[in-house]
């Protein structure tokens, strides 16, 4: 008849990277070694050796988006504002450690 009561499970309850979050977002910001506007070289993966200026710093995903970097194929659809729809070419992610800082 009684519910047993609730306890933190940890980690595989999902509460570590929801407090980690919280306390990232509100308190404190988190260091990265690059910046918007860095030039930076891709030293591991796929795309290695390319270099290009950093548009995008996501600290709390680790993840940085480079001019030219990583460069992905999208499908979009027709719309008002791009009447021209079908194959785009953006600038993809790559995790924050696989860059290195140039000059």
């Amino acid at each position: 008849m009684f519910a047993a009561p609730k306890r933190d499970v940890g980690v595989s309850g999902g509460t570590f990277f929801r407090d980690r979050i919280n306390r990232t977002s509100s308190m404190s910001r988190i260091k990265t070694h690059v910046k918007k506007g860095d030039q930076v070289e891709i030293i591991a993966g796929n795309h290695k050796g390319r270099r290009g200026t950093v548009l995008l710093v996501n600290a709390i995903k680790g993840r940085v988006t480079v001019e030219g970097g990583r460069p992905i194929i999208k499908a979009t659809k027709a719309t008002e504002a791009e009447p021209d729809g079908g194959l785009k070419t953006i600038d993809g992610p790559v995790h924050i450690s696989n860059v290195k800082k140039v000059g």
